[in-house]
């Protein structure tokens, strides 16, 4: 098994995490998709470096010891588990992952201004019909969830709980094989 390889999966799964954080409810977002579907593809290949191929019988004490390892995660942590494996396959194979995107408004009013890490909208001119009769303009930020055994979650905080897992996994593999 190639743990160097592993590593490196682990640390671009933190870097995508990362960059959705920072793309999260903006005003402006630019792929957070993206980023999902990478962080998704990282973490696959995490789970994925617990195989040793070309040789049967490491391969299998590798597969016994990953379903030792996963029989111990709590049922919640089993549920986070496999939802994250469901979702990478979507989102790799088929319809994308289970993500909803809501809008949330904020008004800004004529001579006013709103500022976030995308950018700065100001609100010029003079009152109008066209802004509606409190003469503000209205922004849509985007927020990114994902729903899981009927519950709504933030993208970011699901991403992160299953990063959690998969670096618990490496650092028990390196106790385990030290």
């Amino acid at each position: 098994m190639d743990l160097a390889r592993i590593h490196k999966k682990l640390a671009e799964a933190q870097s995508f995490l990362g960059k959705m954080t920072e793309q999260d409810g903006l005003m402006t977002s630019r792929g957070f998709d993206d980023y999902l579907s990478a962080f998704l593809s990282a973490g696959m290949s995490v789970r994925d470096g617990f195989h040793y191929k070309q040789d049967r019988p490491r391969n299998a004490a590798i597969k016994a010891w990953r379903a030792k390892w996963e029989n111990a995660l709590t049922s919640e942590e089993q549920d986070l588990y496999e939802f994250m494996h469901v979702n990478r396959n979507a989102e790799v194979h088929t319809t994308g992952a289970a993500l909803t995107v809501e809008n949330k408004p904020v008004r800004v009013g004529v001579g006013s201004s709103y500022s976030d890490r995308s950018g700065t909208l100001r609100v010029m001119g003079s009152p109008s019909v066209l802004l509606g009769h409190d003469n503000a303009a209205i922004i849509q930020k985007r927020r990114n969830y994902l729903t899981r055994n009927g519950t709504k979650q933030k993208t970011t905080e699901v991403s992160a709980a299953y990063l959690g897992l998969l670096q618990r996994m490496v650092a028990q593999w390196e106790a385990d094989n030290r």
